[in-house]
């Protein structure tokens, strides 16, 4: 992460919650891949969506995405997904970050995008 969008995302007025420990609990199982889409508006206001609440982790904040599926790369899986959910179209992405993360249930690796 560029210092600069790092300055702006410690800036950002963000709701935060108490998540589960987050350090792997099985290192063997291969993590599940998950494009999120970082979308921010000309006020750099940026989109979050409020898990449904029949989920897991119902009702907490997350960036617009989903799985990866297999055979796609990231940037195509976030292109598919932000159609999917939200109807819009992207032509290009760029990296900004990905983070590991595992509970006693499952373990996912999101990239940032």
């Amino acid at each position: 992460m560029t210092r600069a969008l790092a300055d702006q995302v410690k800036n950002t007025n963000v709701a935060t919650a108490e998540l589960p420990d987050p350090s792997p609990k099985s290192p063997s199982a291969t993590p599940v891949e998950v494009v999120a889409g970082l979308l921010r508006d000309r006020q750099g206001r940026a989109l979050f969506c409020s898990r449904p609440q029949a989920s897991r982790y119902a009702g907490l904040w997350e960036f617009p995405g989903g799985k990866v599926e297999a055979g796609e790369g990231h940037a195509e899986a976030l292109a598919r997904e932000l159609n999917e959910e939200l109807g819009i179209r992207i032509t290009a992405s760029n990296p900004v970050m990905d983070v590991e993360w595992a509970d006693q249930v499952s373990r996912i690796r999101v990239f940032l995008r």
